[in-house]
């Protein structure tokens, strides 16, 4: 008798055992920890909140062959980025970022915190990318070409601030108010930059992509010095700048940008327009402008992806063994500056991606870039670069 009902217990034990292993209660559910590594970085998620990490390395070499004239750049290899970074969520309604480069001196990129519990949009707080540009915003892991436009020459930096996010069916809308960056620690008051950002796409399905985005903008410049440049497609140990502008003292500078984008299959085009006006103190106010056009086209027939509610592209929708090239062609006009190397800089790029996976990219760019000065006289840079990225 004691022998059965010690018999039935054990086996009642080991049936409660086995379900309890198979039915978990929500709150349970709750408490498990699930941990993943692929191609993503490492991932670790336990009920409403999660971690993430992951980064990217980029490697650079170029070589120059350029005219007479300026002659500063050299053949030379580079870490152009070497970016460490942890991202996730605490609970359902905050969401944080911390990343770091490590290529060159150091610097701190992003650092900020996020609200998203609210139906009108996002808040963040802390340092970010301010709402400027659709290349500048895109990714540096999925630009199609090695170095960004022209147009970037005019972006803000990451900086500390605030930010609101909003997003539709087809539209994306982000603010933003940012002062100094975290790296910079500069005597006075620190400047203050206001811009936004709204995009629309009417389509915006798998391989067909329409898109239309428009940047407005101010930086506050408390009587500071201001200037812009342009380097030939590298940044290569800084990079040569071969086009450049400057005012001694500006209270002010405004920026307004057009962008159009489109995706057809494995086709796509891309443009966008800038034009900047420095308000001088006591001089005589500068503008500037930039423009640039491309095309790409995937060979082995994937697409680029993109996301509405950033109103970016993102990274192509197959990376295996795919092959990707490229066109692009812009100018940059400074004429409008008194500084010694003011006035115009046009740009010509022909481009390679290869993707073995979705961690793996290597790009080659020929670049050949003329600046023509004010004074009349030019100066011609050509130069192939070559880019090896791990992303993880």
């Amino acid at each position: 008798m004691k022998t059965n009902i010690k018999t039935n217990m054990k086996r009642n034990l080991l049936s409660l055992a086995v379900v309890s292993s198979v039915v978990v209660t929500p709150a349970m559910a709750e408490d498990l920890i699930n941990i993943s590594l692929g191609s993503g970085g490492l991932k670790v998620t336990k009920g409403d909140s999660k971690f993430q990490m992951g980064g990217r390395a980029q490697f650079d070499f170029v070589n120059y062959s350029e005219d007479a004239g300026v002659d500063e750049s050299d053949d030379g290899t580079d870490v152009r980025r070497a970016r460490i970074y942890v991202k996730g969520n605490v609970g359902s309604d905050w969401k944080y970022k911390v990343q770091y480069d490590f290529a060159g001196d150091g610097e701190m990129k992003d650092m900020y915190i996020k609200y998203t519990g609210s139906e009108a949009g996002n808040i963040w707080i802390g340092q970010s990318s301010p709402a400027m540009f659709l290349d500048s915003y895109t990714s540096s892991k999925w630009t199609t070409f090695i170095e960004r436009g022209v147009v970037n020459s005019f972006a803000a930096d990451r900086e500390l601030g605030l930010g609101f996010q909003r997003a539709g069916d087809n539209y994306s809308f982000y603010t933003s108010v940012t002062g100094d960056n975290m790296k910079r620690d500069e005597e006075g008051d620190d400047s203050a930059s206001y811009a936004a950002r709204l995009t629309i796409s009417p389509l915006h399905e798998s391989g067909s992509v329409v898109h239309l985005g428009f940047t407005a903008a101010y930086e506050d410049l408390n009587e500071a010095s201001k200037g812009f440049g342009a380097r030939p497609g590298s940044n290569v140990d800084g990079g040569i700048k071969l086009v450049k502008s400057s005012v001694a003292s500006a209270d002010g500078r405004s920026s307004y940008g057009v962008e159009l984008a489109m995706v057809a299959g494995s086709f796509s085009a891309q443009a966008e327009h800038v034009i900047v006006e420095v308000d001088a103190h006591q001089l005589a106010d500068e503008e500037y402008s930039a423009s640039y056009g491309q095309v790409s086209f995937f060979i082995t027939g994937e697409s680029r992806s993109y996301y509405v509610d950033g109103g970016i592209f993102d990274a192509p929708n197959s990376m295996k063994n795919s092959w990707e090239v490229a066109a692009r062609y812009e100018e940059m006009d400074l004429s409008d500056s008194t500084a010694s190397l003011s006035g115009e800089l046009e740009t010509s790029t022909l481009g390679v991606n290869f993707y073995p996976n979705k961690n793996i990219r290597f790009a080659l760019n020929i670049i050949n870039s003329k600046a023509t000065y004010n004074d009349n006289s030019e100066e011609e840079v050509k130069l192939v670069q070559l880019r090896s990225q791990l992303v993880f």
